[in-house]
């Protein structure tokens, strides 16, 4: 394929982090935000034209590709519509407002035989990769107990400050929970219920699965404004303890502490330390050899919205929600 055009919908923080990267790629990048003083800067800065309407990006550009880096709430409209036109689309998560909406884009996207997927970064770090593979080779036997959390500061870098107002973002319990909701689908599947307490901004969801006696997960926004940004889990197995914790994994076996990312082979697209570098450089290999997105389907980025969906009835509820057939 000859160099791709790529439309980035949205300049907030995610959307120039997505154009940062795409340019680094060699992409001719085409954007389109708000008329304002910081995207008129980034488009002179990077000489890419701006748009203000999608439609007509899409109408004037033909991008091979867009990277969808909305608001939540806008999600669906602006994924339908690049898909029905047969465009590639990688979507921010969460993926929409509700698994209505993803479930019609994944039928959708199936129907014209366009790439699609969401961006649920964490799947793209070594620290969790690692970790599925410990859990699906049962390397230091079964997996025993598993303790999972992310934390940060309040966010106030969203366009109008949306993310704070969990009627539109959710809040901690669906925008930056359902990171853990993912990857305990990626890892372990559909749980048979959640119990989750808490308020929006800070939560935390037991998990029952009828293989592993005890999986747990946290998240919040703190209101101490240089609260720094933490994640990490605490694995704990028949034969060994695998912590990621301050950006180190580290494995605890009888007799020995190692750091076993330090031996670890990782593919390709592992190869960077910054994740969404690697999430997007694995969008770009699905998207110019035409394989489906194996790492990060859309139909398991709405297994997760599922689960995240009865986490926040649980929280509304204070009682266990089933997410049986």
């Amino acid at each position: 394929m000859d160099q791709i055009t790529v439309a980035v919908i949205g300049l907030g923080y995610m959307g120039k982090r997505h154009l940062e990267i795409w340019h680094q790629l060699g992409a001719r990048v085409v954007l389109c935000s708000r008329d304002d003083k910081s995207s008129r800067e980034y488009a002179e800065t990077y000489g890419y034209p701006l748009y203000t309407d999608y439609m007509e990006l899409l109408e004037k550009e033909k991008p091979d590709a867009v990277s969808i880096c909305l608001p939540t709430a806008l999600h669906y409209e602006a994924v339908r519509k690049f898909l029905t036109h047969g465009i590639a689309v990688l979507c921010e998560k969460p993926f929409t407002t509700d698994s209505a909406e993803a479930e019609e884009l994944c039928r959708l996207a199936e129907e014209k035989n366009v790439l699609l997927m969401v961006g649920h970064v964490v799947r793209f770090t070594r620290a969790y990769a690692y970790l599925k593979r410990c859990i699906e080779e049962k390397r230091f036997g079964a997996l025993k107990m598993l303790e999972m959390h992310r934390h940060t500061t309040q966010p106030t870098w969203s366009a109008g400050n949306w993310l704070a107002d969990v009627a539109h973002s959710g809040g901690a319990a669906k925008d930056l929970h359902i990171h853990e909701s993912d990857i305990l689908c990626h890892y372990l599947g559909i749980p048979q219920s959640v119990l989750c307490t808490g308020d929006y901004t800070a939560c935390t969801t037991v998990y029952t699965y009828p293989d592993y006696p005890a999986v747990s997960a946290s998240a919040s926004w703190r209101s101490v404004p240089e609260y720094p940004f933490t994640a990490g889990y605490d694995a704990v197995f028949e034969h060994a303890v695998v912590q990621f914790a301050d950006f180190t994994v580290t494995l605890h076996e009888e007799g020995k502490v190692s750091y076993p990312l330090l031996q670890e082979d990782f593919p390709q697209y592992l190869r960077s330390e910054n994740a969404l570098e690697n999430e997007i450089v694995y969008f770009y290999h699905c998207l110019i050899t035409g394989e489906t997105p194996e790492l990060c389907p859309p139909r398991e980025s709405l297994a997760a919205m599922r689960i995240n969906e009865a986490e926040l009835r649980s929280l509304q509820s204070r009682c266990p929600v089933s997410l049986g057939e």
